[in-house]
């Protein structure tokens, strides 16, 4: 049920900008790959061998073990699931590779760090290690961290299609709502004042540098002031 909900989140979040890659074996491998762009779903296998499953087989090395250790040179990230090998593993981690691990009801490996990784939150991360987190839940944080992930690797690799900043961003539902309250019409107020109260977090992230964001507000100031601010938000 995790690995089925996780490729569902990941590929509505990434959708055909990604290739999914297993190493062709019945259980969770099967139920990732079932949710996955038939035209953008592989299986590696040994070159004597056949997946069964859908999509299409990449014939690798001469036996089980060889495509287990070719595939960690394969990805950028990978999805962890319950019965991914300890040795793809460890050669995608030495890759400098995102490892995600969606382990709703099974617990997952050692080489896996208890500290989140730069592109996920220690929220995100304390849920996606959570045995007993809902499959929906640990879902949506995977396709969450995978989008951050994404975001990154694409600044790194085509710097000239990306914005400067790429935002992993907690608090992005109340920046929205300030955003929507900018950009209304000013008032008409001739006298009082508008208090003005609020906090948000995050982590704001070039291709080079990342940084923890905390803002707080906390002031009051004319209503007539407030309502030329506001009207200066709605216009820029």
């Amino acid at each position: 049920a995790a690995a089925a909900a996780a490729a569902r989140r990941v590929v509505s979040s990434l959708g055909t900008e990604a290739s999914y890659v297993t190493l062709g074996q019945a259980g969770a491998q099967q139920s990732f790959l079932a949710e996955c762009p038939e035209e953008k779903a592989f299986q590696l296998v040994p070159h004597w061998a056949e997946s069964g499953l859908g999509g299409s087989d990449l014939p690798g090395g001469a036996d089980v073990e060889e495509c287990e250790a070719i595939g960690g040179y394969l990805g950028d990230a990978f999805v962890v699931l319950a019965d991914a090998p300890e040795e793809t593993l460890a050669i995608a981690g030495e890759q400098g590779a995102a490892l995600v691990p969606v382990f709703a009801g099974t617990p997952p490996p050692q080489v896996l760090p208890v500290r989140a990784p730069w592109f996920a939150t220690q929220e995100q991360w304390k849920l996606l290690l959570d045995q007993g987190a809902s499959p929906d839940k640990v879902a949506a944080a995977c396709a969450s961290v995978l989008t951050t992930f994404g975001a990154h690797h694409k600044a790194v690799a085509e710097p000239e299609n990306c914005d400067e900043l790429w935002y992993a961003d907690p608090d992005a539902d109340r920046w929205a709502q300030l955003a929507e309250t900018g950009a209304q019409p000013p008032p008409d107020v001739s006298k009082g004042n508008l208090r003005l109260q609020g906090s948000f977090s995050g982590k704001a992230t070039t291709h080079s540098h990342q940084m923890d964001v905390n803002v707080g507000v906390d002031f009051e100031m004319p209503s007539k002031v407030a309502a030329k601010t506001m009207k200066q938000l709605s216009d820029s």
